[in-house]
């Protein structure tokens, strides 16, 4: 603490006796080398008054003394405390004029952050890690801010700010990604440390475990995810387009995915982590009845993507180019699913559906001799998501009758139907089912001895679920298992 110089002002006072309140004092704080004003300084009395504050001008009141000796007491930032007595009897004019020494202590800022975990430039890192670090100033009480940059994004993500902890999760990563990161130390002082910049690589993707892919709504838009048999997923990707019907290629090298760009829906590429997006088709969209009940196909050496456009059908190599079109006849129709056999050359599996209508017809089509048979025309109802079993002599699809329909146009009862071509054995597989909800989207594994496929409520509305059921349960059992496969997952593709 230390003590100031307080000029006095003096002058004569005739006597008038002892008074109980003594006129107001008026007081200002400078500077004791400028003699500028300071301004907020707090000034507090003993005997004890109301708290004051000076003002702009550095001035203050202290009115309705009721004792004529006084210690005042003045702090403010940047300056040192003063302690000061004074005798109201000996002011000139009950003025006082209090100067500052400023403080001589200089604030340091908080060391840098150090010790990082991960440690600066590891690799094989896992997609969710917990970010560590140490930091020291003098027990003082330190606040941290964690600045995240993600691979191709310049702006930092914030993913905590000004706390306590030493440590945060990071979840969502992608494989084979190096990520930056900063911490950033905040004192009591509000002094402020920006450390290091940090990074580190996670793990190379694991191609031989996620046989699997999926769509999964993430904050609102479809995004594509792998999984594996043992029920772990990752997210592969990220924009904010959305994401539908990925389908692995016959090579397993590359996914084919559905997006909707500058209005149409075209069909683009990716590697299987994610990497090296590529558009296919251009000039010719896929168009079709409804955009996410559409399957398209891969050609056998993985060279061609088949899909269709309304009522034609056409193929597009995967690097976009050498478009041809299938002598296929809708006879009107919208096609509405297509999947590749190369079975006897070459055959196609096509479903169509009416343009005002549900009432659906299912075909073979010969590529070879460009002939077209209709099968199982004595189905009424909607049929879609026909797909070839590996060998090409069985087929899966999706089948709603024409009388559970609701008034709006809604199927009610979406089940999967199993068909042997060889035998012309037809059977219903979705036995165990639950009321009021839809199996669809039926794919055979690529040995073809089981069946994944997708369940919801038959509105659509909440999460879809896939299930894998065995397909020798289905050939002998009535009501063939079905075992959760993912939750919250929808458009199931098994390569």
């Amino acid at each position: 603490m230390f003590f100031t110089i307080v000029l006095l002002y003096t002058s004569c006072r005739e006597d008038f006796g002892n008074l109980d309140v003594y006129n107001n004092v008026t007081g200002e704080v400078a500077d004791e080398e400028t003699l500028e004003p300071i301004p907020n300084a707090k000034i507090s009395t003993n005997p004890v008054t109301e708290l004051r504050i000076s003002d702009e001008f550095g001035r203050f009141v202290l009115d309705s003394l009721t004792s004529s000796i006084y210690s005042i007491k003045v702090v403010v930032d940047g300056y040192q405390s003063t302690l000061t007595s004074f005798n109201i009897e000996d002011l000139d004019n009950n003025k006082i004029l209090i100067l500052m020494e400023r403080d001589s202590v200089v604030l340091s800022p908080p060391e840098a952050p150090f010790n990082p975990f991960p440690s600066q430039n590891s690799e094989q890192q896992d997609l969710e890690i917990n970010l560590r670090w140490s930091s020291s100033d003098d027990n003082d009480s330190l606040l941290y801010t964690v600045l995240f940059f993600r691979p191709d994004n310049i702006t930092p993500e914030k993913i905590i700010a000004e706390s306590l902890d030493t440590s945060v999760v990071v979840r969502d990563l992608s494989f084979n990604s190096t990520y930056f990161w900063q911490v950033e130390v905040t004192d009591s002082d509000g002094l402020k440390t920006l450390g290091p910049t940090w990074n580190f690589k996670t793990k190379e993707f694991p191609s031989d475990i996620f046989r699997y892919t999926f769509v999964r709504k993430v904050n609102g838009i479809d995004q594509v995810f792998v999984g594996s048999p043992a029920g772990e997923y990752v997210q592969i990707t990220y924009n904010a387009n959305n994401h539908w019907r990925p389908t692995f290629s016959p090579q397993r090298d590359k996914i084919a995915y559905l997006s909707l760009l500058e209005g149409d829906v075209h069909i683009l590429m990716m590697d299987r982590n994610g990497d090296n997006v590529n558009q296919v088709t251009s000039t010719r969209p896929l168009r079709t009845k409804d955009i996410l009940e559409t399957p398209f196909t891969w050609s056998e050496n993985g060279e061609r993507l088949i899909y269709m456009d309304f009522d034609r059908i056409f193929s597009i190599t995967r690097n976009g180019t050498g478009l041809l079109e299938y002598g296929f006849q809708a006879f009107g129709d919208i096609i509405s699913s297509v999947d590749y056999s190369s079975i006897d050359g070459g055959k196609l599996v096509v479903t169509t559906e009416r343009p005002s209508g549900n009432d659906s017809k299912l075909y073979l089509y010969d590529i070879a001799l460009n002939e077209q048979v209709e099968i199982l025309d004595s189905l009424n109802g909607q049929l879609s998501h026909a797909q070839f079993s590996p060998s090409g002599r069985q087929i899966v699809f999706t089948y709603n009758e024409l009388s559970s329909f609701s008034t709006d146009g809604i199927p009610l009862n979406k089940r999967i139907y199993y068909y042997d071509l060889d035998d012309e054995i037809l059977l219903d597989i979705s036995d165990r089912k639950a009321g009021g909800t839809a199996d669809y989207n039926p794919r055979f594994s690529n040995n073809g001895a089981n069946i994944v496929f997708n369940n919801n409520q038959s509105d659509g509305i909440g999460q879809s679920s896939t299930f894998i059921m065995d397909v020798s349960e289905v050939l002998t059992d009535s009501s063939p298992v079905r075992d959760t496969l993912f939750t919250n997952s929808n458009m199931i593709d098994w390569e």
